[in-house]
């Protein structure tokens, strides 16, 4: 294993599969040097995740368009609010593509699988989910109470 030294973090996130998984690996590169963790991703999970990113986007690229605006759309704010499950692969974003496959193969409209509030929606999907700003906040606590690390 190689330790992480990069410590930058990436203002925005490119939706590109190349661009995401770089941005991606920087951003979790400076999280676990942070922490003093080591990286323990070889070249063959790099692929497969990238495989697995490519068929996750062709499913989004299959949804009818206005599935795939509102789905770009969580994608964002997902990013921005940063629930630690989306560091496990791509499950949390191929639940709701497979909700939305659900929902267009019915009849339905984006809006009625999601409500008319969309943001509320994501609050809901991630409501028990630990962001990485729960984290920093832990770990602040903790070395206030001089429980540090």
């Amino acid at each position: 294993p190689v330790l992480c030294s990069i410590s930058a973090y990436p203002s925005t996130l490119y939706h590109q599969t190349v661009g995401l998984m770089v941005q991606l690996s920087l951003y979790f590169c400076a999280l676990s040097t942070a922490k003093g963790m080591r990286l323990n991703m070889n070249i063959r999970d790099m692929i497969e995740g990238k495989k697995e990113w490519r068929a996750h986007v062709a499913r989004v690229k299959a949804l009818p368009q206005d599935y795939q605006i509102v789905y770009k759309e969580i994608q964002k704010y997902l990013y921005k609010v940063g629930p630690v499950e989306l560091s496990d692969g791509i499950g949390i974003l191929a639940g709701i593509v497979d909700l939305f496959e659900e929902g267009a193969a019915s009849g339905k409209g984006v809006l009625e699988v999601t409500g008319q509030d969309v943001a509320a929606f994501c609050d809901d999907l991630i409501k028990d989910s630990k962001t990485y700003m729960d984290i920093y906040q832990e770990s602040v606590r903790r070395k206030k109470d001089g429980n540090s690390d």
